[in-house]
């Protein structure tokens, strides 16, 4: 091949790499120990021309525009459309939080950190993990709907939900997007 059919190739995969299919298909509530959770926004999260994943957010029914990172009932759906493991989430969840949360606040939270950390798995492409938050029970991470682990406070859900919609998310857009509806 000459020099012009490569690049033409290379100009055409890139342009099939940036294009958006549909949104994944995310149902516009859900219900979680009898609380119904109402979707506020869902977006995508893409590194460079990878999407990696699709997200909703969903919050108190009863509690409408209440803040995210405050005690309510709230759950996070991530689709992925990507191999990521275990490890890898453990880091970037460290690295994120590190750019949200104070040190002390790191502090008082990382014994929990460490258990909601060493529940993670591999995942692939269609794996939904789940990150649920009810204030009488606290932070639940399931994956394809079942239960990993569970972790109590207030605190620790406030620090760990910042990873995408605190100061300095994962990505700006996809918080914002995560937080339309509102």
């Amino acid at each position: 091949m000459n020099r012009n059919t490569l690049s033409l190739l290379f100009f055409l995969c890139l342009l099939g790499l940036a294009q958006t299919p549909a949104l994944a298909a995310f149902e516009d509530s859900v219900e979680v120990d009898g609380k119904t959770l109402l979707k506020t926004g869902q977006g995508n999260f893409r590194w460079m021309f990878i999407k990696v994943y699709e997200g909703a957010l969903y919050m108190d029914a009863e509690k409408p525009g209440a803040d995210p990172l405050e005690d309510v009932a709230k759950q996070l759906v991530l689709e992925y459309r990507v191999e990521i493991t275990a490890e890898e989430f453990r880091k970037s969840g460290s690295e994120f939080l590190r750019r949200n949360v104070d040190e002390k606040t790191l502090d008082s939270i990382q014994d929990r950190l460490e258990r909601l950390h060493a529940a993670y798995v591999d995942v692939g492409k269609g794996d939904r993990y789940t990150l649920s938050y009810l204030p009488e029970k606290g932070t639940t991470l399931s994956l394809n709907g079942e239960p990993l682990v569970t972790v109590e406070g207030p605190d620790f859900a406030q620090a760990y939900y910042t990873i995408w919609l605190g100061e300095n998310p994962v990505k700006d857009s996809f918080r914002d997007a995560l937080l339309e509806g509102r």
